[in-house]
């Protein structure tokens, strides 16, 4: 990752672990990355160097003064007052990406059929956790390709219950055993 990036990615972390709030700290920069992404005059104003630090900063605080924790805020002039608001996306991906392996914390896709409860991917979030030593949060995505059940994927890990699954394991199953006759 981007050296500038990792540097601010770092200080936003020991900020959040100061203050206790690394879990809300993830929540938010999550929501402010997906608006920094769906946003591109945003990111075009921050970028650009015709615009002065305040002019830049009113900006900010037009879009976020009083939504986001003022620390969070403070953080975000410090970025502008150094130049490097073409950073922002980069700083709060990799921000979340320390994050959640500071907290031990995986993200991963459950795949379905149909879509899941949030019952259902809380207990499937709890047992995937237990297999993998570590927090997982799952995200649902439908796939259509599956026959019914799901198949779940953490990182490199792939955890395959669908039913086509336990239909190739029978069928070679039955493969080996006729085999062996």
């Amino acid at each position: 990752m981007d050296s500038v990036a990792s540097r601010y990615a770092i200080a936003l972390l020991s900020l959040a672990r100061e203050e206790k709030c690394v879990k809300e700290y993830i929540h938010i920069c999550e929501q402010l990355l997906n608006i920094f992404e769906e946003n591109e005059g945003l990111q075009r104003i921050l970028r650009d160097y015709g615009l002065s630090s305040d002019e830049k900063k009113s900006t900010l605080d037009l879009c976020f003064k009083g939504k986001i924790p003022e620390y969070i805020m403070n953080f975000f002039y410090i970025i502008i007052d150094n130049r490097r608001g073409n950073f922002f996306r980069e700083i709060l991906a990799e921000f979340i990406r320390i994050a959640y392996k500071d907290l031990n914390i995986k993200k991963g896709t459950i795949f379905s059929t149909i879509k899941l409860t949030e019952a259902e991917i809380k207990e499937i979030e709890k047992k995937t956790s237990e297999i993998i030593n570590a927090t997982v949060v799952l995200e649902n995505k439908l796939d259509e390709n599956l026959l019914g059940g799901f198949k779940i994927q953490v990182e490199d890990m792939i955890i395959d219950e669908s039913v086509k699954k336990r239909l190739d394991d029978l069928k070679n199953k039955l493969l080996l055993k006729e085999g062996s006759n």
